[in-house]
């Protein structure tokens, strides 16, 4: 007598506890669908968290004559945990067609131009 044909005679023989063991195995895969469903929606959710929790860096050059380049911008920009940049830039500027404000004594002919990049 194979396998099959043992567990078909078990089977028969004992109907009510073939059916109580199939329902308990049902119930049992139930509850560990659910579990996994929870889980994968949980951790989608820490996910989403983390990138909503909006937490800052600032990184600043330390040489002022040697600011941050392209390419380093290009490369932080790929980090996988990277949401986006503010970039903000300060240099000084001389101009030959501005006149200096009337009155004012310590008026040149260089000004500081700030600008900020998304």
């Amino acid at each position: 007598m194979g396998c099959l044909e043992r567990a078909l005679c078990y089977i028969r023989r004992k109907k009510m506890k073939s059916v109580l063991l199939l329902l308990l195995f049902l119930v049992i895969n139930s509850m560990v669908l659910g579990t996994l469903g929870i889980r994968k929606v949980s951790l989608g959710l820490a996910e989403e968290l983390r990138k909503n929790a909006e937490s800052k860096i600032i990184l600043e050059s330390m040489e002022a004559d040697h600011p941050f380049e392209e390419t380093d911008m290009q490369a932080i920009e790929e980090e996988p945990n990277v949401n986006w940049l503010n970039r903000i830039s300060e240099m000084q500027v001389g101009s030959t067609t501005c006149i200096p404000v009337a009155g004012s004594e310590g008026s040149e002919n260089t000004f500081t131009v700030h600008g900020q990049c998304h």
